[in-house]
């Protein structure tokens, strides 16, 4: 690894990312809640799919989005 100050901002992104982890659906359901934000279908929908609050399933739209954002300038 390189000496550089983005090496610490990087340790610190990839803390705050398995932090948020814990309170998005666990892997095997991630798959499905991308597929609902995809296709536009509400957090209502998604909240009776995992049975969860709606609160909840508005938050793991929330975090979808934030992610792509915070990695789209990664990525391009």
């Amino acid at each position: 690894m390189y000496n550089d100050k983005r090496a610490g901002a990087w340790e610190l992104a990839k803390s705050g990312f398995h932090i948020s982890l814990n309170r998005t659906p666990p892997y095997d359901k991630m798959d499905i809640a991308l597929l609902a934000c995809n296709s536009g279908e509400p957090s209502a929908e998604l909240s009776k799919e995992f049975g969860i609050g709606l609160d909840q399933a508005e938050f793991i739209y929330r975090d979808i989005e934030a992610k792509r954002k915070a990695t789209a300038t990664m990525l391009h």
